[in-house]
C-alpha cells in the first residue's frame, strides 16, 4: 500500500462505539467529510459493505460519522465484521480515483457489478485480500 493510501486509510479506520451480538455502532472519522457532497459514493460503499448476506444492513449517518452495521452473530463473530470492513476500506481507497469518476454515472449498473466482483471475491466466512484490485471493466 502507498504511504498516501496508507495514511488515508489510518485517518479513515473506523472505531467501535457500541456493539451487541449482531450489531455494531462505529464511528468512522472521514465519513462527515466523505459525506459532503460524495452521498451517492457513501450509498454505494454502504450497499457493497452489505453485499454478503451475513451482513443484515450498512446504515451510514454522514451527519455524525457513524455507521450501524447488523449482522448474523451465529455466522459471524465481530472481528470477522471488522476485518471484513477494513479490507473493503483499504479497496476503496486503492481505487478512490476510479470511484470518483464514476460516481455521477449509472450507479445502480456499477453497483451490481460491484456487488458480483465482491461476492466472487471472497472466500469463507468474509475473508478478502485488501491487495485485490477490482477490474477496470467493473468502473465502465
Amino acid at each position: 500500500m502507498k504511504a498516501v493510501e496508507s495514511a488515508l486509510f489510518f485517518l479513515s479506520k473506523p472505531r467501535v462505539m457500541h456493539a451487541l451480538p449482531g450489531r455494531l455502532r462505529l464511528h468512522a472519522p472521514s465519513l462527515k467529510r466523505l459525506g459532503q457532497g460524495h452521498d451517492d459514493l457513501v450509498s454505494l460503499t454502504a450497499r457493497l459493505l452489505a453485499t454478503p448476506e451475513d451482513i443484515l444492513e450498512v446504515t451510514p449517518c454522514v451527519a455524525t460519522g457513524n455507521i450501524v452495521i447488523r449482522y448474523d452473530a451465529e455466522r459471524l463473530s465481530q472481528d470477522e465484521v471488522m476485518a471484513f470492513l477494513d479490507a473493503v476500506i483499504k479497496i476503496v481507497i486503492a481505487h478512490r480515483a476510479d470511484w470518483l469518476k464514476v460516481r455521477r454515472k449509472n450507479v445502480s449498473a456499477l453497483e451490481s457489478r460491484l456487488s458480483q466482483w465482491l461476492s466472487e471475491s471472497l472466500s469463507q466466512r468474509l475473508h478478502l485480500d485488501h491487495r485485490l484490485r477490482i477490474p477496470a471493466d467493473v468502473f465502465q
